[in-house]
């Protein structure tokens, strides 16, 4: 049950600060998505890397954009 309940709150997560960045409340959905990809949530670390990328409330950072998607890339992520 523990497992199922994570899930639950970290979809909950990971949905406000998809809200959050389509907004453009970028601080928000960086602040709901990094415990997300540190923990390894593939969808958070291509997003982090997104942001990265475009600056998006983040300085624009080409490798740190890089390490979020290859940490993405490297569990499978199909999002390339």
């Amino acid at each position: 049950m523990p497992i199922l309940l994570w899930s639950s709150v970290a979809a909950a997560d990971f949905q406000g600060g998809w809200e959050a960045h389509e907004r453009g409340d970028y601080a928000t959905a960086y602040k709901k998505w990094l415990p997300l990809a540190e923990q390894g949530d593939t969808f958070a670390q291509f997003n982090l890397g997104l942001m990265y990328y475009k600056g998006e409330g983040v300085p624009e950072d080409y490798v740190r954009a890089f390490a979020w998607f290859n940490l993405a890339a490297a569990q499978g992520s199909n999002r390339f």
